[in-house]
This record gives C-alpha cells, structure tokens and sequence, in this order.
C-alpha cells in the first residue's frame, strides 16, 4: 500500500481493527433506527458531558469516557433533542457546538507535547478515534444551529442582542445572547474545519496509526502557536480578547464589513494552500 507520503508499506493487522469498527459502526446505526431512544433516558446519560472536569481530556483513560459520551451524542441525541423543551434545547445545542471545538482543539494540542513522541499505537488509535467522533457529532451540531437560525424564535431573540448592538462592549460574556454571538460568528466565518481532514479518519484507507503520524507526527518540532487550525478553528472566536470583547460592527454574519488585514491574511493563507493542494493532483493526474 503507498502511503500520502509516497511510501510503501505492509498492511498492518490494525487495518482489520479500523474495518471492525465501522461494522460495528453501522450496526449500532441500524439499531438505533428501529428503536429510537428515550429524551429522558438519554439526557441522563449525557448530563455527565456538561458536568464533566475540564481537564478530562488530559489523559488517554478520560479520553475513552469522553468517547463513550460522544457515542451517545451521535447515536441517540439526534434522534430526540426536539422532545426537550425548546430554550434548554438550544442552549444545549450551543454549549455542545462550542465544547466539541474546544476538545478537539485541546486535543491536537496534546500532539505537541514531548510526551507524545511516546504514545503507543492504541493512544494513537484513541486521539485519532475520538477526533473523529467529536467532528461527526459538530457535524450534527452545527446542522441544528443552521436550522434554529430560521425556525428558532427563541434563537432570533439571542441573536438580536448582538445586531442591536454592534461595536458595543459584550457586558456579560457567559450570557446565552454573547454564547450565541460566539458561535455563529464561528459558524459563518470560520473556514479552517478540513484543515486536518478529520472527515477521513474513519475511509478504511489507512490505519489509525498511519493517520495520526501523517498528520501529527511531526508536531513535537513545531509550536502549537503556529498551528493556523488552533488559532482559527476555536482560539479567535472564543477566547482571542479582541474578538470576544466586543459585538463586530457587521454582527456575527459580517457581511456589512470589509475584512481586517488579519482576516485577509489568514483567508489568503488557506485558500493559497488549498490552490497548491489542487495543482499537485492536477499535475498528478496528467503524467
């Protein structure tokens, strides 16, 4: 088999391991449609997430748990999130949306560690794994927040705050009205989401093993500073204090206003790397 990197390599036996877990996958999924799950029942099981410790994605032990919940979240929530009522729906809607970003930052961020130069090939397999499972369950998330932005008065109300007052100071910024500011100036403008291409974790192509070295494995020599996913996918839109302490003049959709030239260089730098990406398969496919 060849390798991204133009290698060429045995199949490891943890290939059958990544083939077993999509059929167990798509198992889960059949059943799951015929018995749609309890709201009740399924709440209680997920209550822990909103409860849980901060830090509970420091170890690969607490990574296995937040898997399981995030298990959860993509086989039953879905099905039933609509019986909850409607302002507790939304607001678990939003904590969800922004929770699944941060822990999928915080966890590439544990790939620049020294001590990642000693993971194993089942801690690989778990980052890997659960990376993979908290993008498909943002995948969800993100779907109902674009829906609840037209079907959602409740959501229309939230949102109204932050395009009454454009340019002002955000007060109180663990409101539910700055929360849904937040998310949706992520939502609308945020375009680093493929930058590792989660959204293949799980083709059968690779092992879980080669995935991670080929995206993380070079991570240890470089500065999680530098890394343009971490900034742009979570850090500028929730914690970057010239962003989160003020509503933007052209409100969380910014159509109204032209961008920075911090803006600018960062579209400019991604769209230049997606261009090259394009041209190397073009010239790929014309030898």
């Amino acid at each position: 088999m060849q390798l991204r990197s133009g290698t060429t390599i045995i199949i490891s036996t943890q290939k059958t391991k990544t083939n077993k877990k999509t059929t167990n996958k798509k198992t889960t999924n059949k059943k799951t449609e015929t018995n749609t799950p309890n709201i009740d029942s399924c709440l209680t099981k997920i209550r822990e997430l909103m409860n849980i410790n901060e830090n509970c994605e420091k170890t690969i032990e607490n990574m296995k748990y937040m898997k399981q919940l995030y298990n959860i979240l993509d086989d039953e929530f879905f099905l039933v999130y609509k019986n909850m009522s409607h302002k507790s729906m939304v607001k678990f809607i939003m904590v969800l949306y922004k929770k699944s970003l941060s822990l999928t930052c915080d966890i590439i961020k544990k790939t620049y560690e020294l001590k990642s130069l000693e993971y194993t090939s089942s801690e690989k397999e778990m980052m890997v794994t659960l990376l993979y499972k908290l993008h498909q369950v943002f995948i969800k998330t993100r779907a109902v927040m674009t829906d609840l932005i037209d079907s959602s008065d409740y959501m229309k109300t939230l949102l109204k705050t932050s395009e009454e007052n454009k340019g002002k100071i955000i007060e109180d910024r663990n409101s539910k009205e700055a929360l849904a500011y937040y998310c949706y100036s992520h939502l609308y403008n945020s375009n680093e989401i493929n930058e590792y291409d989660i959204y293949t974790y799980e083709d059968g192509e690779y092992t879980y093993e080669e995935i991670y070295d080929y995206y993380y494995g070079n991570n240890t020599n470089n500065n999680p500073e530098d890394d343009k996913f971490l900034r742009e996918y979570y850090s500028r839109w929730f914690t970057d204090e010239n962003n989160i302490s003020h509503y933007n003049k052209g409100g969380y959709k910014r159509h109204t206003e032209l961008y920075n030239y911090e803006e600018l260089r960062a579209r400019i730098e991604y769209h230049r790397e997606e261009l090259n990406k394009y041209m190397e398969i073009m010239e790929t496919l014309m030898i």
